[in-house]
């Protein structure tokens, strides 16, 4: 998954921008699990994909399901980071486990899920 943010590096603070590409960021990954994400900032090149930022669509278009371990812990880990709580950690309907979701402050949001 590539993903856009304005600016990455309220997501990606530790990361320092390629030479070529100035103060943008172009290419910014990190892991979850054995799931590799990348980011970057809105610029020119991802603008002529149509690939907007959640700020410039003035939302997100997406959800991004991501299956934890400890959900609980998470959530935590999340909100410290500076994620805003949607909705606490809750059982799902069908029993297929807890989630809980959360916006970062780029404006994606996320399902963290425990089975």
């Amino acid at each position: 998954m590539h993903a856009t943010a304005h600016p990455c590096s309220v997501i990606y603070e530790s990361y320092i921008p390629p030479p070529l590409l100035g103060r943008f960021i172009g290419h910014a990954e990190f892991h979850i699990g054995k799931q590799v994400l990348f980011l970057a900032d809105d610029y020119p090149a991802m603008e002529s994909l149509d690939v907007k930022s959640p700020s410039a669509l003035g939302g997100t278009s997406l959800n991004l399901w991501v299956e934890v371990g400890d959900v609980e812990a998470a959530q935590a880990r999340a909100v410290k980071a500076g994620a805003m709580l949607l909705v606490p950690v809750e059982t799902m309907v069908q029993g297929e486990g807890r989630r809980c979701r959360i916006v970062d402050p780029a404006g994606h949001v996320w399902t963290l899920v425990e089975r």
